[in-house]
């Protein structure tokens, strides 16, 4: 089976260095970057399966980056991890067509079902956000 090919995108060298090490026995990590500018630079070179995208980037901000990912790229599916145990952000996020919001809380078994499901053209949300959606739904 093809190795699924993973951008990540954070602005903390921290956090790239620990989901490089989360993701790479798994995954191919074709590259990392800590802007949406060089994301969107570094997605069109090497097209990822997958980009792993954190909400909160410095400008243009997660949102923002993914929207023009979407027009520049429809091919490249987008997972967004985040802090943000929000339903409004989350449903943005899917709206403008991520395929994944997880929670860098949550469990590293629920960042890898986003990456596989994303490929496959299937959603995932972080079970928290899920629960939420269902309290206020």
């Amino acid at each position: 089976m093809k190795s699924i090919r993973v951008l990540l995108v954070d602005d903390h060298p921290t956090m790239v260095k620990t989901l490089r090490k989360l993701l790479e026995k798994d995954f191919e990590i074709v590259g990392t970057a800590g802007d949406g500018r060089k994301m969107i630079e570094m997605a069109l070179e090497l097209n990822p399966d997958v980009v792993l995208l954190d909400l909160n980037l410095p400008f243009p901000g997660g949102l923002d980056t993914a929207r023009q990912l979407r027009k520049m790229a429809p091919n490249i599916a987008i997972v967004f991890l985040t802090t943000h145990e929000d339903c409004d952000l989350a449903t943005e996020a899917l709206r403008i067509g991520a395929a994944g919001y997880v929670l860098k809380k949550s469990a590293a078994s629920e960042l890898h079902r986003a990456i596989r499901r994303s490929v496959r053209g299937r959603t995932f949300v972080s079970a928290s956000v899920g629960r939420l959606w269902t309290k206020t739904g």
